[in-house]
């Protein structure tokens, strides 16, 4: 039986994948550009981007389950790996429209306008 934390670890992977199957092209304008110089310069913002601080969001909601001995009980606690779930998952998106902007941020400081975007 697979648990909730192994279940956990598997779906982030896949939500990423799904998420990046949305994928847009971004559109750019700028005098005398050139598809080398616009890979170049793209490259460059992509990896400024990367760098750019990530959101890490801190769970500390709890599950509490009590199971009775008969005089006795025993109160086991874990992290509710369901809100671990939406938080890592907030974060994704998060990081993306942060790693977005820093992208854009650097291809307009390198003289490029945004004209738009197109899906792939």
């Amino acid at each position: 039986m697979i648990g909730a934390s192994m279940r956990l670890g598997l779906s982030i992977p896949l939500i990423a994948l799904l998420l990046s199957g949305c994928a847009t092209q971004e559109i750019y304008s700028k005098p005398g550009l050139t598809q080398a110089g616009l890979d170049q310069d793209h490259a460059y913002c992509q990896l400024v981007a990367m760098n750019a601080p990530q959101q890490q969001t801190q769970v500390n909601v709890y599950t509490a389950h009590t199971t009775a001995y008969g005089d006795y009980s025993t109160t086991t606690v874990s992290p509710d790996p369901y809100a671990q779930f939406g938080a890592a998952l907030g974060d994704t998106i998060a990081n993306e429209d942060r790693q977005t902007t820093e992208r854009r941020l650097c291809m307009q400081s390198k003289g490029y306008t945004f004209v738009g975007e197109k899906s792939s």
